[in-house]
C-alpha cells in the first residue's frame, strides 16, 4: 500500500511538473534579428555546425558546448539541440521545486507556489541553471546522506556535470565546480577517496567530451586563458554603475539575500556541525556568483531569480508560513525587476504558444524554420551583390560587431579572428590575440566592415576606435578598401603598409587633466596615443571581482567615450591626417586638438580630484604608398 502512495505521489509530481513546465515555458520565441548580441548567438550556432576550434580559431566565454544553451532564435539542427537541453535541464528545475515543495507544503498549496517559483526561469535558462541545479544537488545530498557519507557516484556525477559546465560555459563551470568540489572535499575520508573520484570524473568528462566535439588539445590552454581574460575583463569594461537611481534594488537584494540565509538556517537546525559548515560554503560560492550577476554585471532580474528558485530547497514544514510569505515576496522582486508588470507575469497564454510554436519548429519544420531565419536576416543585412562579389570565395573576418552575416549568408567563408567581436577583447593579452592573427600568414584574405543603418558602434559610451585598438591598426596597415558604400565596406589583405611609428611627444599629467595633441600636419598620417597608468594591477583586478570599480573616460574636443582600463596602452586611434584610403567607419578623421583621461565624477571627468599620474606617449605612423 506505501509502495502504491508513493507511485502515485510521484506521478502526480511528475504530472505537475511538466504542466508548470509548459505554463513557465522558459524560452522566449522571438523573431530573427541583427546587432550585437543576437550575432553572437549566431556565431556559436555557426560555429558549432562548422566543428570550428575554440581556442584558436574562437574564443569566448562559451566553449564548443555553448551553444546548447542558446535555442532561440532557430538555426537548425543546433537549435534543435539547444531546445532539447534547456527544455531538459528546466523539466529538471521543475521537477526539483514541485518536489520540495510538496515535502513542507499541502498539494494545494504547493502547486500554485510551484507556479510563481518557475514561472521566472526564462531569466535563468541555458548554463545558468546548471549552477542553481548544483546547488539544490549538493543541499540535497547534503540533507539525505551528511557530509561525510555522499554515495561517491553521487560525487562522480557532480565531476562529470562541472567537466561539461567548463565546456559550455566557463564562469558557469568554475561556479559549478567550486560548489561540488566542496562537497567532496567533506565527504572525503582515508577510506573514501571522493575528492580524486571527483577531479577524476572533471578531467574525463572535459577532456572526452573536448575530443568528441573535434576540438585539438593543443588548444585547451588558449581556451581557458582567454575565456577566463574575458570573464575577468568584463566588469572594467562593460555595463555601467547606475548609481543612486538603483539604491531601491540593492536594498531588495539584501532582503532577498536576509530571506534564503534564514530559510537555510532554520531548515538546517537540526544538522551536524560539518554538514552545516558545508552549508555556509555552499551559500557564500553562490551568494558571490549571484552579487557578481546582479550587482557588477547589473543584471538584476537573474539575481532574484536564482534567489527566488532556490529557496523551495530548505522548505520545511516548521517554516510554512514563512516560506510562503518569501517565495511571495521574492515572486514580486522578480516582477518589478523583469517585466514590471504581475498581469503578464502570470499569464501563461503566451508561454503555452511559444512551447507550440517551438516544438512544431523542431519536430515538424526545422529546415523551413532554419531558411525562413536566414532568409530574414539576409533582408535586415541587405548585402549588395558588389559587396558579396568582393567578399567571393576568400575567408572572411566581420567587423566590428555583425557576425551573424556568416549564418545569413552561408556562401561565405567564415574565418574570423579568436576574439570575433572586438568589443570583447578587454585586455591585452585578447587585443593581442587578434593583432597576432593579422599578422599571421593565415590572416584572413577580406574583412568586411559592416554598420547596418540604427546599429550603434558603441557600446557601454565605449569608442569604437579604441576597442581592441592594436587590432584595429594592424587591421588599417594590412587592408585596403576595394569596395564600399554608406554601411559596409570589404577590405582586402595586402603588404603591411605602416611605416615606423614617429614619437611626436610624451605628456605627463594628473588624470582628468587636459593635454594638448601635438600637431601632426604631414599628409597619409596615423596619429595614436598611448595612456600609461589607467590599468590597475593585480590587487584592483581582484577588487574588480568583489565590486564595480569607477569607470575611465577618454574627453576629446567635443565628444565623452569610456575606456578600457586594461587597453588604454593603445595604440588608440586619435585621427588621420589627409587621405589614407578609408572611409569615415573606420577612422575618426582629423586628429583632436586635446584629449583627457580620467574617472567618472558626478557626471563630468576628474580633474584635480584624482591624484593618479599619467604618462601620454603620441606617436604618428606614417601610411605608405
Amino acid at each position: 500500500m506505501a509502495r502504491s502512495l508513493d507511485r502515485v505521489r510521484g506521478l502526480l509530481t511528475a504530472a505537475s511538473a511538466v504542466a508548470i513546465l509548459v505554463l513557465c515555458w522558459p524560452i522566449e520565441t522571438v523573431a530573427p534579428s541583427i546587432g550585437l548580441d543576437p550575432s553572437w548567438v549566431a556565431a556559436l550556432q555557426v560555429a558549432a555546425q562548422r566543428h570550428m576550434h575554440f581556442g584558436s580559431e574562437l574564443a569566448y566565454t562559451y566553449g564548443p558546448l555553448g551553444f546548447i544553451g542558446l535555442p532561440q532564435p532557430y538555426f537548425g539542427w543546433t537549435s534543435a539541440i539547444a531546445l532539447i537541453f534547456v527544455v531538459g535541464l528546466s523539466l529538471v528545475a521543475c521537477l526539483a521545486i514541485v518536489h520540495m515543495l510538496r515535502r513542507a507544503f499541502p498539494f494545494w498549496l504547493a502547486l500554485p507556489l510551484a507556479y510563481l517559483v518557475a514561472r521566472s526561469l526564462s531569466w535563468i535558462a541555458g548554463w545558468d541553471l546548471v549552477t542553481v541545479v548544483a546547488f539544490v544537488a549538493c543541499v540535497e545530498l547534503l540533507r539525505r546522506y551528511g557530509a561525510r557519507s555522499i554515495p561517491i557516484w553521487a560525487v562522480a556525477c557532480l565531476g562529470l556535470m562541472t567537466g561539461l559546465a567548463l565546456l559550455g560555459k566557463i564562469n558557469v563551470g568554475i561556479t559549478v565546480g567550486l560548489l561540488a568540489g566542496l562537497v567532496a572535499i567533506f565527504a572525503t575520508s582515508r577510506q573514501r577517496p571522493a575528492l580524486l573520484v571527483f577531479v577524476g570524473a572533471v578531467t574525463t568528462a572535459f577532456l572526452a567530451s573536448w575530443l568528441v566535439l573535434g576540438q585539438s588539445l593543443w588548444d585547451i590552454p588558449a581556451y581557458v586563458r582567454y575565456s577566463v581574460d574575458i570573464t575577468l575583463g568584463y566588469n572594467g569594461a562593460m555595463g555601467m554603475d547606475f548609481g543612486p537611481s538603483m539604491a531601491w534594488v540593492y536594498m531588495l537584494g539584501l532582503v532577498a539575500i536576509a530571506a534564503a540565509a534564514v530559510a537555510a538556517d532554520e531548515a538546517s537546525a537540526g544538522w551536524s556541525r560539518a554538514e552545516r559548515l558545508v552549508l555556509l560554503a555552499l551559500g557564500v560560492v553562490l551568494a558571490f556568483a549571484l552579487f557578481k550577476t546582479g550587482f557588477v554585471r547589473n543584471r538584476f532580474g537573474p539575481f532574484f531569480t536564482t534567489a527566488l528558485v532556490v529557496m523551495p530547497v530548505f522548505a520545511v514544514p516548521a517554516l510554512r508560513a514563512r516560506m510562503t510569505l518569501s517565495v511571495a515576496t521574492l515572486a514580486v522582486f522578480v516582477m518589478l525587476v523583469s517585466s514590471g508588470n504581475p498581469v503578464s507575469y502570470l499569464d501563461p497564454s503566451s508561454n503555452i504558444q511559444a512551447a507550440r510554436e517551438q516544438i512544431s519548429a523542431a519536430v515538424r519544420h526545422g529546415p523551413d524554420a532554419a531558411a525562413t531565419t536566414a532568409a530574414q536576416m539576409r533582408s535586415l543585412y541587405a548585402l549588395p551583390p558588389e559587396a558579396l562579389a568582393a567578399i567571393g570565395d576568400h575567408r572572411v573576418h566581420i567587423e566590428p560587431f555583425d557576425a551573424g552575416v556568416a549564418y545569413a549568408y552561408p556562401e561565405l567563408n567564415w574565418d574570423p579572428l579568436p576574439i570575433f567581436q572586438p568589443y570583447q577583447a578587454y585586455t591585452d593579452l585578447l587585443d593581442e590575440a587578434d593583432a597576432s592573427a593579422l599578422r599571421s600568414p593565415t590572416a584572413p584574405e577580406r574583412i568586411l566592415w559592416l554598420t547596418p543603418p540604427g546599429q550603434p558602434l558603441t557600446i557601454d559610451g565605449r569608442s569604437v576606435y579604441f576597442e581592441a585598438p592594436r587590432t584595429l591598426v594592424e587591421m588599417l596597415c594590412r587592408y585596403t578598401p576595394i569596395a564600399s558604400a554608406t554601411s559596409w565596406q570589404v577590405l582586402a589583405l595586402g603588404p603591411d603598409r605602416c611605416g615606423t611609428p614617429e614619437l611626436l611627444s610624451t605628456v605627463t599629467a594628473k588624470a582628468g587633466v587636459r593635454v594638448v595633441v601635438p600637431t601632426e600636419s604631414r599628409p597619409g598620417r596615423l596619429v595614436v596615443v598611448h595612456v600609461r597608468g589607467v590599468a590597475g594591477g593585480f590587487g584592483e583586478r581582484i577588487g574588480g571581482l568583489l565590486f564595480k570599480t569607477p569607470p575611465w573616460w577618454f574627453q576629446s574636443d567635443n565628444q565623452q567615450y569610456r575606456l578600457v582600463p586594461a587597453t588604454a596602452d593603445g595604440p588608440l586611434l586619435i585621427g588621420a591626417t589627409g587621405s589614407v584610403g578609408y572611409v569615415q567607419a573606420l577612422t575618426p578623421g582629423a586628429p583632436f586638438t586635446a584629449i583627457s583621461v580620467g574617472t567618472q565624477l558626478n557626471g563630468g571627468v576628474a580633474a584635480s580630484e584624482s591624484s593618479d599620474s599619467l604618462t601620454y606617449d603620441f606617436y604618428s605612423i606614417p601610411i605608405l604608398r
